[in-house]
């Protein structure tokens, strides 16, 4: 996927140009593992952000969100932010309870 990560980030900002909650989750979810592995924590917290911050990203279904947060929760462990994990895998069970997952 490194070689297509150009076009992944054009999805995003479509996304989230668009304001297109499911979609903006959704990918930035999917992407963790790219960057993951990339060791770029500190640009997949920064898009994740992007998608989790605003208002209109609430209105995502449950899956997709918990996804994002989990995301979130795990890039800021591996970029070192241990007080920031919490809070995102807090909110992340929380969503993933009331979804019954």
């Amino acid at each position: 996927m490194a070689p297509d990560q150009d076009n992944l980030r054009a999805a995003l900002v479509w996304a989230i140009e668009q304001q297109q909650a499911e979609a903006a989750l959704r990918l930035a979810g999917a992407m963790v593992w790219l960057w993951w592995v990339l060791g770029q924590f500190g640009e997949g917290r920064a898009w994740l952000d992007r998608a989790l911050v605003p208002e209109w990203s609430r209105s995502a279904p449950a899956t997709a969100r918990s996804k994002a947060l989990y995301a979130a929760g795990c890039l800021a462990h591996y970029h070192g932010d241990e007080a920031g994990v919490g809070p995102l895998l807090d909110e992340c069970e929380a969503l993933s309870r009331t979804a019954g997952d």
